[in-house]
């Protein structure tokens, strides 16, 4: 039985992010192959479903590095598709480390801020008229 091994590197948008959908990219790269992985995809998506406004979709990109016995790259003709050994913990890790990103306090900042009423400036400055 093969071991569930992989090495993940990627760069996400924060939960502040809000892009529209026609601006999603989901870019992955296996083994430094572009690649297309449909549950790789729903299951980081699916963390920002719950977050992001509806509609909007993330940035993401991720490189995976993953022993080549456990890839089946002839699925497709182009090769573009993979099929992945231990695909279902592969993407619930990755699931779980994005979902660990998005709440971590570090990750977005929130800035509390207090309307002020407009009041009438002062001015130590005195008009004298001159009575004629």
């Amino acid at each position: 039985m093969d071991k569930f091994a992989f090495k993940a590197f990627g760069l996400l948008t924060n939960a502040s992010y809000c892009g529209s959908k026609s601006s999603s990219a989901f870019i992955l790269f296996i083994n430094d192959r572009l690649v297309e992985s449909a549950p790789i995809r729903r299951s980081i998506e699916g963390i920002y479903n719950d977050i992001l406004p509806r509609g909007a979709k993330p940035f993401v990109y991720l490189s995976l590095h993953i022993p080549g016995i456990q890839i089946d790259v002839n699925i497709h003709p182009t090769k573009r598709e993979v099929a992945i050994l231990h695909e279902e913990k592969l993407c619930n890790e990755l699931a779980g480390a994005t979902m660990k990103l998005l709440c971590s306090p570090t990750t977005s900042k929130t800035f509390y801020t207090q309307a002020l009423l407009p009041t009438k400036p002062k001015s130590n400055i005195e008009f004298k008229g001159n009575d004629s």
